[in-house]
């Protein structure tokens, strides 16, 4: 279900603009100084969403992230999470979901628009409906 990599890529052999760079490595500097943060009651940035056009660098950005924090990154592979068995693809996500506080990583799901869709889409059926609902 998820295919555990160790990328080498840092802010450095990026192309970011001000902004975004600024935001990523405030998240990188939240994430390591976690144990300060708790000490003041102030949760660490966990949670990003990336968006955009294919090939703006989202994948890019989620190996930059894992490098930079020193995480594997696990990306959700998509051609393993869904199955044609009622119920099985909201079992993998639910063991994907128990692995992340298992075990620290940066973990992508690449393609999330494969899931993540309204309910009430009327041309989607059957189990992706069932994954929207989970």
């Amino acid at each position: 279900l998820i295919e555990c990599t160790f990328p080498h890529v840092k802010f450095r052999d990026v192309v970011l603009s001000k902004e975004n760079e600024s935001s990523l490595k405030r998240i990188v500097l939240e994430n390591r100084r976690r144990s300060t943060l708790l000490e003041h009651g102030v949760q660490a940035t966990r949670r990003l969403l990336f968006f955009g056009p294919p090939g703006c660098g989202k994948t890019l950005t989620a190996r930059v992230l894992a490098t930079e924090l020193g995480l594997p990154l696990m990306t959700v592979r998509f051609d393993a999470l869904f199955s044609k068995y009622l119920g099985a693809t909201a079992t993998h996500l639910r063991s994907i979901f128990n692995e992340m506080s298992r075990r620290p990583a940066v973990y992508f799901f690449d393609e999330f628009d494969a899931i993540g869709k309204h309910r009430s889409d009327s041309i989607d059926v059957g189990e992706v409906k069932r994954v929207v609902t989970s």
